[in-house]
């Protein structure tokens, strides 16, 4: 059966009848966590605790990220320290102590101790991390901070400051916190400040010989970040919101991606040691997998066009993916290769499912000890 046979074949039309009916009256927050628990962290069949990067349907970004992730942690582990101190900026719900940094902890047993900093502004997830760092008796709970990381470089100047490490820390994880920092449906924006500030910040709090680890998606290559600039545009014909979302793109692709951050980073001498900034960045594809066109569209809600709050839902902007997608799937080509977003259907998990072609952003930046 061809891409457009299944595209119109009788599974798919009672599977999009159920998603738009699942997506019915609700909220932005329920909207929120249809999308991202239920795809997004979705889980392959048969898997019931997280032990691999390998373990998620949805998508396959963490595998992907896995070993630039492992080395960049694996570098920032001096022998001579006695504890090793990791901070999580936006720490979610702690998947990623799941899948990698249980397991590459581990080493320091028995040589330092592994202190787990966590920054979370929302208290369900929060509560989920600190759970899932329970698991693991090897990895002491430090500082928590139910907030955002912004409240420790914007607040007012007489103003508490939220709590620190008492030490400065080896490595700190940025794993899809980047599209937090600026709203882009308010006046005068200014992304590229926005991103100076967060770095800047994170590599003050650095030990020498530390790392950054940064990943996002890059919302101006993917089919996600394409289609909700396009809804924007040609939708509700909101031109400005538009130019912002482009505004916020291209920030973070020249200071993050093309490494511009590295000239507000100093060179200095700092606890006995010769410091200077070190950049390193990539950019890898990876997939979207979905059990339906249907599924598929609600996957590309991530991004702009989910909100965080309490309103009802706008269920015309899943309409709206589901038509692009759908018309991805109908469009006649003479090369599958061809088609938009990289649509086709592939294997995953022993099942042949729908996939579409995202790219990550990857970005490592090393306190690099020089004498």
């Amino acid at each position: 059966m061809s891409i457009s046979e299944l595209a119109n074949s009788k599974n798919e039309i009672e599977a999009e009848e159920q998603v738009l009916k699942e997506f019915t009256n609700i909220n932005n927050n329920q909207a929120y966590d249809h999308v991202f628990r239920l795809r997004v962290l979705a889980l392959n069949d048969g898997v019931t605790e997280v032990t691999s990067p390998n373990d998620y349907f949805g998508v396959d970004n963490r595998a992907k990220m896995y070993p630039t992730l492992k080395k960049a942690l694996d570098d920032s582990i001096l022998d001579s320290s006695k504890e090793f101190q990791l901070l999580d900026v936006g720490g979610g719900s702690g998947s990623p102590i799941d899948w990698i940094y249980s397991k590459e902890l581990l080493k320091n047993v028995g040589k330092r101790e592994n202190l787990i900093n966590v920054i979370e502004p929302n208290p369900d997830l929060l509560k989920s991390y600190l759970k899932t760092l329970e698991k693991y008796p090897h990895l002491k709970k430090n500082i928590v901070y139910q907030g955002y990381v912004q409240d420790y470089y914007e607040g007012k100047e007489n103003s508490e400051k939220p709590p620190l490490p008492s030490d400065k820390v080896d490595f700190i994880s940025a794993i899809h916190v980047i599209y937090h920092f600026t709203d882009y449906k308010q006046n005068n924006l200014d992304p590229h400040k926005d991103i100076i500030n967060f770095i800047t910040f994170l590599y003050s709090i650095l030990k020498p010989g530390g790392a950054i680890y940064i990943a996002y998606r890059d919302q101006d290559q993917d089919f996600g970040g394409n289609m909700q600039k396009k809804y924007y545009e040609e939708v509700l014909h909101e031109y400005n919101l538009f130019q912002n979302i482009a505004k916020i793109n291209q920030a973070r692709d020249n200071l993050i991606y093309k490494g511009q951050i590295i000239e507000y980073l100093e060179s200095k001498d700092e606890d006995g040691f010769k410091t200077k900034p070190k950049i390193e960045t990539l950019k890898h594809k990876f997939s979207f997998y979905a059990k339906s066109l249907a599924d598929m569209a609600v996957l590309g809600l991530c991004g702009n066009l989910l909100e965080s709050n309490e309103k009802e839902f706008d269920k015309g902007r899943l309409e709206f993916m589901l038509n692009e997608i759908k018309n991805a799937a109908l469009m006649k080509v003479e090369d599958e290769k061809e088609r938009r977003f990289g649509l086709g259907i592939t294997e995953r998990d022993g099942k042949m499912v729908w996939k579409v072609d995202a790219s990550h952003v990857i970005c490592i930046i090393r306190k690099e000890i020089i004498s």
